[in-house]
């Protein structure tokens, strides 16, 4: 397992999830399924690092000090 997210960052996005899923109610179980499996593999792994395969020419560290909320429902369907 990767060393995952710090506790307090970890509980932002878990609980900023748990606001996007409740707000996309009208998603299709199927949907919302997947996007639960996602962000438990998320939050069990951590951001990918050069260390993965598939992530090795990415370097996430610009990214990864920041907390991004879930993105905007409106602003998705656009």
């Amino acid at each position: 397992m990767n060393v995952g997210l710090v506790a307090e960052a970890r509980d932002a996005y878990v609980d900023g999830f748990a606001r996007a899923l409740a707000s996309t109610r009208t998603s299709p179980q199927w949907l919302a399924s997947a996007r639960r499996e996602a962000f438990d593999a998320f939050v069990e792994q951590g951001f990918p690092s050069r260390k993965h395969e598939d992530w090795r020419f990415t370097d996430m560290s610009p990214v990864t000090p920041f907390l991004l909320p879930p993105g905007d429902e409106a602003v998705a369907s656009v």
